[in-house]
């Protein structure tokens, strides 16, 4: 991703993180840690793990990228749910990716938001665009939970015009 000019500092999670710690009375939880990610990864069947790798590094490219990206822009909540599961109708193996790397942290996910909600505090969730997305995403999820999801207005910044 790297290679396609995307920083991981320049993710979503790190701004609210960085905006969280810049406002130092903001309580940050994990829904997952990266012990937890490690975990699940280096638990995968290696011919399996070995495939997906592949299958990753040969998808990764920009225009890829971009789509994901604009179908989030877009809120086209079909068009990036239909993105994320492209290979699991076609094969097994992505099949049983999808479940372990989205669909089951997604289950623990809506588990921790959902008891976060139950509390006294006000709760603000950023998860990947991935898991967001689906019947079996954690809006879904939370929906069916009776919980009232709506899906913010995304404006893209103003172009910034002059020299800095």
């Amino acid at each position: 991703m790297q290679k396609l000019g995307l920083a991981p500092e320049d993710g979503i999670d790190m701004h609210f993180l960085n905006q969280a710690k810049e406002a130092k009375d903001k309580k940050v939880v994990e829904l997952e840690s990266a012990d937890a990610q490690l975990d699940l990864l280096m638990g995968i069947d290696g011919t399996l793990g070995d495939k997906w790798l592949a299958e990753t590094l040969k998808d990764s490219n920009k225009e890829e990228v971009e789509k994901v990206a604009k179908a989030w822009r877009e809120g086209d909540d079909k068009a990036l749910a239909a993105q994320m599961a492209a290979d699991d109708g076609k094969d097994s193996d992505a099949a049983k990716m999808s479940d372990l790397l989205i669909y089951q942290r997604n289950n623990e996910m809506v588990k921790k938001i959902d008891e976060m909600l139950k509390g006294k505090e006000k709760v603000f969730v950023v998860v990947g665009a991935a898991h967001l997305v689906g019947d079996k995403g954690v809006l879904k999820q939370l929906e069916a939970k009776n919980y009232k999801v709506e899906r913010p207005v995304l404006t893209m910044p103003a172009a910034k015009t002059g020299t800095p």
